[in-house]
């Protein structure tokens, strides 16, 4: 039961207008729910209490955080005033020609309490060209600054001994005037088995069949266009997961899409970090890349 606030009749509970009078309860606030024990007074000063400390400790931690921000972010403007740049890695220079072949020299962000522990280490050798002879030699300084222009992933790319000595001994194949040449020496191998046990097959001329998922046109330094093809191998039973990066310099012209036989020579290998985990490819420089209508059955 309720009770009128106007004309004091007692209404029932669900009564949304006074019968006596036409008062009506919606314009009501709703009634207080009270705590099981009785009503409870606010006493300044004493039972306030407990709601002033759960302020406080609100307040304390959002300056503790607050505090916390501006410390972490004075300190971070610190360590970056605190930084230098320098210049790591190794240069090497060809003692015949004078030649820097490879420079593998990067600069670096460091604090300046460590950068005395970096440096350039300068070490002599002999470049490409002058241990294996003028083709081997434009082959490493291509792909040496392919790489620098992040072609393999930021990887390193140095020509595997048996492969240098392979293109120095047969510079007319690179590329076959007539792919039947380069045919006549290549071995079929499951690429699969290739990518497993690189050492095993760098330098022998190889033959698969495949298909090109991109080619793009690479001018290097000296005015040369090599073509550097993406090629997706195709295996008994389809094609495999997994790349070949192949180098062509041959005027037959390769084009994304084509289904090819590849000749060519395993040089060396590109590894790196994917979603999938740790990967690795096979880096090949052909010797000749032969569209499927013309590949002659090979």
């Amino acid at each position: 039961m309720k009770q009128c606030p106007d004309c004091a009749t007692r209404n029932q509970r669900t009564n949304i207008f006074c019968p006596t009078c036409g008062h009506s309860f919606l314009d009501e606030p709703p009634p207080e729910r009270r705590r099981k024990g009785g009503p409870r007074d606010i006493i300044p000063g004493q039972d306030n209490r407990r709601l002033f400390m759960i302020v406080a400790v609100v307040v304390v931690v959002v300056l503790g955080l607050a505090a916390g921000l501006t410390s972490y972010l004075v300190s971070r403007e610190i360590d970056r005033s605190s930084l230098v740049m320098v210049r790591s890695g190794v240069r090497h220079r060809c003692t015949s020609c004078g030649k820097i072949y490879k420079d593998r020299v990067a600069s670096l962000a460091v604090k300046k309490s460590t950068r005395d522990d970096y440096g350039v280490e300068n070490v002599d050798g002999l470049c490409d060209t002058c241990k294996y002879g003028a083709l081997t030699g434009s082959f490493q300084d291509a792909l040496e600054y392919m790489s620098k222009k992040g072609y393999f992933h930021g990887f390193a790319i140095d020509i595997a001994e048996p492969a240098a000595q392979f293109m120095s001994a047969n510079a007319a194949l690179f590329p076959a005037a007539d792919p039947a040449s380069a045919a006549a020496i290549a071995t079929a191998v499951d690429p699969a088995v290739i990518e497993r046990s690189f050492n095993q097959y760098a330098g022998k001329p190889i033959v698969t069949k495949g298909k090109v998922l991109a080619v793009q046109t690479v001018q290097v330094p000296g005015g040369a266009k090599l073509a550097y093809v993406q090629f997706q191998p195709v295996g008994a039973n389809g094609p495999l997961n997994l790349e070949y990066l192949i180098i062509y310099n041959g005027s037959q012209q390769v084009t994304a899409g084509q289904t090819l036989t590849a000749y060519m020579v395993p040089t060396d290998t590109v590894s790196y970090r994917s979603k999938q985990g740790d990967k690795k490819e096979v880096l090949s420089v052909a010797m000749a890349m032969v569209p499927e209508k013309a590949a002659g059955g090979h």
